[in-house]
């Protein structure tokens, strides 16, 4: 049937439109149930169609804020031919916002390593809603040569979305680049960017690790420990070294008054258990009095 469509276009030219946005229609579908099929095969016959037919439907459809026409151009478009790639990277530049912000995220969702001076250009925009996409697409492509422009706004916007957004960015990156910068967002008044710092710390990993660990002094901070939970949760990289760093600050944070933190320090201990580990835990489960540190010891102790 798909190949009889592509014959019938092919025969024509390509110039009866009504079909290929036909095509385009099924190929922005729900890919739910029985319309996965549907919709994988009208893009399959659109890519098969070339280049000038997907070059025409991204210069029909780029003016669009509906999602599942910029999800059926991204997948139509991931094999970043130059023919539609150049267009889609001049668009960047449009004046018409809703253009420029279909853009900005097909060249993100595509990882297209050509976007970036035009992306660099945007994250200096006036506009503050192209600004924050053109970081999140920046992170996404997550070519970390550039994360150095990620950490500046972190380091230098006072408005919250912009410190949310580069933490994000960076977190998609992995960018280990301003890993104190980061860190530094654990003591920031509003929450949504403790746990946007927490998320990039995790997703940084080894680097943040060590960063946090050798900013040591004396008693880490509840924010602290938790970002270290995060970072051995995630992280299968850090060496048999780390691990025996991360469960000696783990058994300090158990004698913390607070019994939060013996929450994250026994979450964080049950993530690097050695040979001795249950037994360290049946000692900490005889002396604690808190139901709900108790709980948290002996589901670890169950699991493992």
């Amino acid at each position: 049937m798909r190949i009889l469509a592509i014959l019938l276009l092919l025969i024509s030219g390509l110039k009866d439109k009504e079909h290929i946005e036909d095509l385009f229609k099924r190929a922005s579908k729900w890919r739910v149930g029985s319309a996965v099929t549907e919709v994988e095969s009208a893009r399959d016959t659109i890519r098969e169609l070339g280049d000038s037919v997907i070059l025409y439907l991204l210069n029909k459809h780029i003016k669009t804020d509906r999602t599942l026409e910029l999800r059926a151009l991204k997948s139509i478009m991931k094999g970043k031919h130059t023919l539609y790639m150049k267009a889609l990277r001049d668009y960047i530049n449009h004046p018409n916002d809703t253009i420029r912000l279909s853009a900005i995220y097909l060249v993100g969702e595509l990882k297209d390593s050509g976007s970036i001076p035009y992306l660099l250009k945007a994250v200096r925009d006036t506009s503050l809603r192209v600004k924050l996409n053109a970081m999140l697409s920046l992170g996404k492509v997550g070519d970390t040569a550039f994360g150095q422009v990620l950490c500046k706004e972190l380091k230098e916007s006072s408005k919250e979305k912009v410190k949310i957004v580069a933490l994000r960015s960076i977190a998609d990156m992995k960018y280990g680049g301003c890993v104190e910068e980061v860190i530094n967002r654990l003591s920031d008044e509003r929450s949504v960017v403790k746990y946007a710092a927490l998320n990039a710390l995790s997703k940084i990993g080894k680097d943040a690790f060590r960063a946090i660990v050798k900013g040591f002094q004396g008693k880490l901070g509840f924010y602290e420990i938790y970002a270290l939970l995060g970072i051995v949760e995630n992280d299968s990289s850090l060496t048999t070294e780390d691990t025996v760093i991360a469960r000696s600050i783990f058994t300090r944070a158990f004698k913390d008054n607070d019994p939060a933190k013996r929450i994250l320090a026994v979450r964080g201990m049950c993530r690097v258990l050695n040979k001795r580990g249950k037994e360290i835990l049946s000692n900490w489960l005889f002396y604690e009095r808190s139901v709900d540190v108790r709980y948290e010891i002996k589901r670890c102790v169950d699991h493992e």
